[in-house]
């Protein structure tokens, strides 16, 4: 891995003026006021860690947005995508389109993938996934306005995927809060460092069903009432 020289310090930056271009330009999502008033102000990373104004370090656990899995100031990975958006820069996978990298990347993660894994859908964002996954539930009778159409998904397989869709709900709810159980543990944590309140009254109720059902979730695992 080749990384990039770290900075000794960070860029000026006027700290004042950049919170003022915050507030007045830039929409944030789940944004609240009281949320925002001492917002983290990240210059750098470094690996697998990001650098605040003050050059603090923090881990950064969730590598971005689930985004940058091989961590910050890859120089290879940064001369590489040069070079690609200085061939082509972005083109898209809709039908009637192919492009060179898209091909070969879907090729070379079949090679690696399980063997029941014989195709890969390449997405730019969570709502470009949800999206289509909206649109393959309804092509094959997941929703009520569509029915299945068997020159595209025999109807066997359909009833298959809406039985097994059922039967894993509930199973998938418990895995879940077995993942955010601890991670709701990391949240009042950093609610402590920031001397924000922890809950609100409808986010206890939320904490406490979620950390139920994290001990029911893992409880099943245990037992292997409940597997992966």
């Amino acid at each position: 891995m080749v990384q990039a020289p770290p900075s000794s310090s960070s860029p000026g930056v006027d700290v004042a003026q950049l919170l003022e271009a915050d507030r007045e330009h830039l929409i944030h999502p789940l944004y609240h006021p009281a949320d925002h008033t001492k917002p983290l102000i990240v210059v750098r990373g470094e690996g697998a860690e990001i650098v605040d104004v003050n050059g603090k370090r923090y881990f950064d656990a969730l590598s971005g947005l689930w985004n940058v899995h091989v961590g910050h100031g890859r120089a290879e990975l940064a001369k590489v995508a040069a070079e690609q958006m200085g061939t082509l820069a972005f083109n898209n996978n809709y039908v009637g389109f192919v492009n060179v990298p898209a091909a070969r990347l879907a090729e070379k993660l079949i090679d690696l993938a399980y063997p029941n894994l014989n195709a890969v859908y390449f997405t730019t964002s969570g709502a470009d996934l949800w999206n289509q996954w909206s649109e393959l539930c309804c092509a094959c009778g997941l929703c009520t306005l569509y029915a299945c159409p068997e020159d595209l998904y025999p109807k066997e397989a359909c009833d298959q995927g809406k039985h097994d869709n059922r039967a894993a709900g509930l199973k998938f709810v418990l895995l879940m809060t077995v993942i955010l159980a601890p991670a709701s543990l990391l949240y009042v944590k950093a609610r402590s460092e920031h001397g924000r309140r922890l809950f609100s009254p409808a986010e206890v109720g939320l904490f406490v069903l979620i950390a139920a059902g994290g001990v029911i979730g893992a409880v099943g695992l245990w037992t292997g009432r409940i597997s992966l």
